[in-house]
Parts: C-alpha cells; sequence; structure tokens
C-alpha cells in the first residue's frame, strides 16, 4: 500500500469513525460533509508536496482544493465576527472562489481526459466533464456525484497521473459523504 492510498485510507477512516460515533451517541448517521473542503486540502497539499515534481497535476489539486477551501462560508466565519460576517456573505467572494475551484476541477478533468488512452475510460472522462459542468449550471447538485463516479470508474480503468489520480476517488468519498448524510437523515 502506497504511502497516498494510506493517506486517503486514514481520511476515509476517521469519517467513518466520526459517523458511527454520532450514530452511537445521537442515533443519527452523520458525516462531517461541512469539513470536505478541509480535508481535501489537507490530503491535496500533502500529495503535491510528496510528488511536486509532477507539476501539473499538483497545481490543478491545490486550485481546487484551495478554491475550494476559501468558498465555504463556514471557515470565513471562524475568522469573521457576525457583522462582518452578514456583510461579506452578501459580497460574491465565495462564488468567486467556488467559481475558480469549478474551472480548476474541469482543467484537472480534461487533463485526465487527455492522458486516457483506453476507450471507455475516454468516454467516462466525456461523461464527467459533460455532468460536472451541468452540476455547476442547471442540474441539480447530485450530478456532481454521479460526475464523480465516472470520472473514478475511468482512472479505475486506466490510472493516469498516478497518483494524483486517488484524488478523483477521493472527491468521490468525500461527495459520498454528503450524499449519505442527507439519504439517511431524512
Amino acid at each position: 500500500m502506497t504511502k497516498e492510498v494510506r493517506l486517503l485510507f486514514l481520511a476515509l477512516l476517521t469519517l467513518i469513525v466520526y459517523a458511527v460515533s454520532i450514530y452511537a451517541t445521537h442515533g443519527a448517521f452523520i458525516f462531517p460533509f461541512p469539513l470536505n473542503e478541509l480535508i481535501l486540502l489537507v490530503i491535496a497539499v500533502q500529495f503535491a508536496y510528496w510528488n511536486r515534481k509532477n507539476k501539473i497535476p499538483a497545481l490543478y489539486i491545490l486550485g481546487i482544493s484551495v478554491f475550494a477551501f476559501l468558498g465555504n462560508e463556514v471557515y470565513w466565519s471562524f475568522v469573521l465576527d457576525g457583522e462582518m460576517m452578514y456583510q461579506f456573505s452578501s459580497l460574491p467572494v465565495t462564488d468567486i472562489f467556488i467559481l475558480l475551484s469549478a474551472i480548476c476541477m474541469i482543467g484537472f478533468g480534461v487533463y485526465t481526459f487527455l492522458k486516457q488512452k483506453n476507450s471507455i475510460a475516454k468516454l467516462l472522462g466525456v461523461f464527467f466533464i459533460i455532468l460536472y459542468i451541468a452540476s455547476i449550471t442547471y442540474l441539480p447538485p447530485i450530478f456532481t456525484f454521479y460526475a464523480y463516479i465516472c470520472m473514478a470508474v475511468s482512472v479505475l480503468i486506466q490510472p493516469v497521473n498516478k497518483p494524483f489520480h486517488l484524488i478523483w476517488i477521493l472527491l468521490l468519498l468525500l461527495e459520498t459523504t454528503k450524499f449519505l448524510t442527507i439519504l439517511l437523515n431524512n
């Protein structure tokens, strides 16, 4: 097991232990999905550091994670007081960061797609790009989950940009925790 796989396994195990502990104490199966951006940031920084020779995928995952982190108002509430947070929320700052994260995500998807040689993996890469763009523009957010499934299966069929292909699996796992929390508690 590589150090990158161990890191993903540790992150997943931590999320599962958290959800089980909440279930044991409160009777609800809740993953800490508001922390997904922080988890992604920590893992992306570690991946980028370990594999800094592969500059393009490292920059993509850093862009995705940093902009996603800055696009989450939960984290801004820790550094801004109530009145400043209210004013900040009315500004499009977090929306711009979310848009920048989406642009990096699409760029990383296209970069992965271009590296694919297997026709099924390439087709799944196209589905990812279409579903992801559609989910951030006009389709319900559940299509982001489907987009991540497509790309995770694509890189499982033909791993490219090793070990950065594992980021797609991480993104799917994080999106799955959000989906399961909402599904199991409605």
